[in-house]
């Protein structure tokens, strides 16, 4: 099956100078949450407007996800919490419109099923684009 995103990359390649031209900074908190759990904060950095999305992206099915949350104008962050399994069953997708608004599907996290911590509160700011 074919990657749902532009680009795969490893969880330590969200940062600055991705593959196009995005900057998204990460923290992390420990032991936020139940040790089952994984809680997401998605947020806007200043002067970034454009539409974002987050998204679980079926594994097994090609076409079906699931929105976590999508940031445009004054929409600045959002906070989900997720059952840690669902990172077996998906692909964690960023995501950002292009020229014309087109909604793209641009970075999987390709270890976030090994690497991400149960209990652990990421935040995920996009703060160039």
């Amino acid at each position: 099956m074919s990657s749902p995103a532009k680009y795969s990359i490893p969880l330590f390649g969200v940062g600055p100078n991705m593959q196009d031209g995005d900057c998204i900074e990460t923290t992390v908190k420990y032991g936020v949450c139940s040790r089952n759990d994984i809680r997401f904060t998605f947020a806007l950095g200043p002067g970034v407007t454009w539409w974002k999305g987050f998204i679980l992206f079926q594994k097994n099915e090609r076409n079906k996800y699931q929105i976590l949350t999508e940031l445009q104008d004054d929409q600045h962050s959002v906070t989900v919490t997720i059952g840690r399994h669902m990172l077996e069953q998906n692909h964690l997708v960023f995501c950002k419109a292009k020229i014309f608004g087109v909604k793209t599907n641009m970075y999987q996290i390709e270890d976030a099923a090994t690497v991400l911590e149960g209990g652990a509160h990421y935040t995920f700011t996009w703060v160039k684009d």
